[in-house]
């Protein structure tokens, strides 16, 4: 978060109003993010932005000009824009050509979203592999596996953004998770029995460092390579707009040619 403020020249201390939603919006993400391991991609919050902002007491309804309502949340979604740039979570976007909407995104908290709270790599795939081991101890393991194909199609049948064209966050995420509980780990919580859920020795594994430091991240290197990431992903969103723009143009010209073509027929 502090690297973020500096690579977009700002003051480090961040405004009243914006600590105030993200005091809310961190918590509520870590309760509805989903801690199991064995889960193809790791961290996923499972619930809807508008729900969250409900949970957060941040949506409100406004009207339009044609009386028409819609239920808003411009603070959360600006909160999570902000976690997103400082690279803290994850979000899937996914654009319906055909229903010419938004579809609902989808977020994955980052490894590094947990160093805000002194959480090392080692406390992390602690809570994770304990967390599997109670749910085979309380003979859960199997509807933790229900729940989660049950949870993607869900996702499927509700029009949610899916990753399955999105080749390069779909590797990322599977990356992430590999590094961050390693081989064995990973064939581990695979088991729907595991045998050796006593003397599983987490620590026997090479592990790829996931965390950087907070002064890692603040060195002036890492804030002028986040400013460029920032900048390309800016470039790469208003060359998008302009696509956009040009297509509607395009085909606002091509009505009008039909429209000129159909009344000299006519005439």
């Amino acid at each position: 978060m502090n690297a973020l403020r500096l690579s977009k020249y700002q003051r480090e201390t961040i405004r009243r109003e914006r600590r105030e939603v993200l005091s809310v919006l961190l918590p509520t993400l870590i309760t509805y993010c989903d801690f199991s391991p064995a889960s193809d991609y790791l961290f996923e919050v499972r619930s809807n932005v508008e729900h969250i902002a409900n949970m957060c007491n941040q949506a409100y309804v406004s009207w339009d000009k044609n009386g028409k309502n819609r239920v808003r949340y411009d603070t959360v979604l600006n909160a999570i824009q902000m976690l997103e740039d400082a690279e803290l979570i994850t979000v899937l976007r996914e654009y319906d050509r055909l229903g010419q909407k938004h579809k609902p995104m989808r977020i994955f908290l980052n490894v590094e979203f947990f160093l805000m709270f002194n959480i090392t790599e080692k406390e992390l795939r602690k809570i994770l592999v304990d967390f599997h081991k109670y749910q085979f101890v309380n003979n859960r393991v199997n509807q933790t596996f229900e729940r989660y194909k049950k949870h993607l199609d869900k996702l499927e049948n509700k029009g949610v953004a899916g990753i399955k064209q999105h080749y390069s966050l779909k590797n990322l995420l599977i990356k992430r998770r590999k590094d961050l509980l390693g081989e064995h780990v990973i064939k581990f919580v695979s088991q729907r029995k595991p045998v050796n859920y006593l003397d599983l020795d987490i620590e026997s594994d090479v592990f790829k460092p996931c965390f950087r430091s907070f002064a890692d991240c603040n060195t002036t290197e890492e804030v002028q390579k986040l400013r460029k990431r920032l900048y390309d992903k800016e470039r790469i969103r208003q060359r998008a707009r302009e696509k956009a723009a040009n297509d509607i143009l395009y085909r606002k010209a091509l009505k009008e040619s039909y429209m000129t073509d159909l009344q000299h027929y006519a005439s």
